[in-house]
């Protein structure tokens, strides 16, 4: 038989369990990149997100775009890095080229994208388009060309929310919490 305390303990590490929220992330998820340069259509990949790179895109002779989707600490940064080891240009003229478009992104528990907050830019790129699943970066005028300097070129983070409200649990961690508060006081009685 459990001992009041014990029971108290066991209820405890139960709730807070019980807790723990879900952030959101992209690891697991399918990821359609889309790369609008050199000529219709430009590239496209779509790969799983996993740990460190998860798509590279080749679209230039020679040049490849490495893309990790779920950077950082919190799995919810971008980073992309030119390794061709020179500076490139995509975009000739044609309003859509330069753009990435990242599509079918499910950050899962329901958080859609609301936003993207640029770290590294020296590609001065733009939010051209912006959906819960989807994300649209390219040159702030169409038809514009884009330099990609070797190395990182682009680093942000996803700003994600809940589309739909999720209660917190502190009811039933409060309610978990008085009954093993009562089961400590009884077996004292």
């Amino acid at each position: 038989m459990l001992s009041g305390w014990k029971y108290a303990g066991l209820v405890l590490i139960a709730a807070l369990l019980y807790g723990q929220a879900h952030a959101a992330t992209l690891t697991g998820d399918t990821v359609t990149l889309q790369v609008d340069c050199c000529g219709p259509g430009g590239t496209t990949d779509t790969e799983v997100v996993g740990q460190g790179v998860d798509i590279f895109a080749f679209g230039l002779p020679g040049a490849a775009l490495e893309f990790d989707l779920n950077a950082g600490p919190n799995g919810l940064g971008l980073i992309a890095t030119n390794t061709y080891g020179v500076q490139i240009s995509i975009g000739d003229g044609v309003p859509t080229d330069g753009r990435f478009l990242l599509t079918d992104l499910d950050f899962g528990m329901g958080h859609g994208l609301i936003g993207f907050v640029f770290d590294i830019n020296s590609s001065n790129l733009s939010i051209l388009e912006l959906t819960p699943n989807s994300l649209t970066l390219g040159p702030a005028v169409p038809g514009g060309s884009v330099l990609i300097p070797d190395g990182i070129f682009l680093s942000g983070t996803f700003v994600t929310q809940s589309a739909v409200a999720v209660p917190l649990p502190a009811s039933l961690l409060s309610l978990l919490l008085g009954l093993g508060l009562l089961s400590v006081l009884r077996q004292r009685v």
